[in-house]
């Protein structure tokens, strides 16, 4: 299988930004963290590494 690089333009950036680019700056917090890594009641349930093998699943609701 061949991969598709994609490459982000970053001359708008300054050279700190473009070096952090794709990194977390700082430790992020706990709403942070929620707000990206929502998790379910049916994510919660779902033994570790089931989806994984299951493939992708279909978007239920957000």
């Amino acid at each position: 299988m061949l991969a598709t690089v994609r490459f982000v333009p970053v001359e708008f950036l300054t050279d700190e930004q473009a070096e952090a680019y794709g990194t977390f700056t700082e430790v992020p917090t706990r709403p942070e963290l929620e707000r990206f890594f929502f998790l379910d009641d049916d994510d919660r349930d779902r033994p570790a590494g089931v989806a994984a093998r299951q493939g992708p699943q279909p978007l239920t609701s957000l």
